[in-house]
């Protein structure tokens, strides 16, 4: 294969462990929901109301972007902006990796791609996904992380978190590593599920990454999504 894989790094502190986040299900969002539980073969019974846990299931995250998310989003051209030949880049709550073929092949061979879930059998997903694509030369590093400190290197160009800011119970703890570990100039691309977040949360979201050194613009071309670029002073 053309490009180059790390095994994946296992980091975590002793006492960690995955917190619940206390997110209902509302009705609009069962019915999009529901489709996608259809388009996997899986019996749609409705949880409405019912607590929703930190991890999203690796069988739902797989049937999304192997059914709806490629009719609706073109990965390439929603990063293309924000990455560079040679940068390192870090993809937060990488999922299945949707998104990481297209930023390996846009830093190449002289770029860093990390790779970052909480869910060990998501993440190998996400590597094989690069690995099997002919054109995504980066190299690529699996960081299987087991609570809300990210435990990142420094010096990173790009940080990309789709879809996946509301499954933190502390969005304050991520802002705070990606403070440390993004150079001055550096972007996080923050994109969030229109139907799920609302305004209110949106900005609660995003707050805490003022005190960490990033400054907030928001923007659009997302469908269906509410998007923000946090640049790094």
């Amino acid at each position: 294969m053309t490009n180059m894989t790390r095994s994946i790094v296992r980091r975590s502190r002793p006492t960690g462990r995955l917190r619940p986040c206390t997110l209902p299900i509302g009705k609009d969002e069962w019915a999009v929901t529901r489709k996608c539980l259809i388009a996997a073969g899986r019996r749609a019974t409705p949880m409405i109301g019912v607590t929703t846990l930190h991890r999203t299931p690796p069988w739902v995250m797989n049937a999304f972007d192997r059914t709806l998310r490629p009719l609706l989003y073109n990965p390439e051209r929603i990063v293309r902006p924000f990455v560079a030949t040679g940068d390192r880049a870090a993809d937060i709550g990488c999922g299945a990796g949707f998104f990481d073929p297209a930023l390996s092949r846009l830093i190449g061979p002289s770029g860093e791609l990390l790779l970052v879930d909480s869910q060990e059998e998501m993440l190998h997903r996400a590597v094989e996904r690069v690995r099997q694509d002919p054109g995504a030369r980066a190299e690529v590093t699996g960081v299987l992380v087991s609570d809300d400190d990210l435990q990142l290197p420094t010096g990173i160009d790009f940080v990309l978190m789709s879809w996946m800011l509301h499954e933190v119970h502390e969005p304050e703890s991520y802002w705070r590593s990606l403070g440390h570990a993004v150079r001055p100039a550096g972007k996080a691309l923050v994109i969030e599920p229109l139907v799920h977040v609302s305004a209110r949360r949106w900005d609660e979201e995003l707050a805490p990454a003022e005190q960490f050194g990033f400054v907030r613009r928001d923007t659009g071309g997302v469908l269906f999504s509410r998007v923000a670029v946090m640049t790094k002073r």
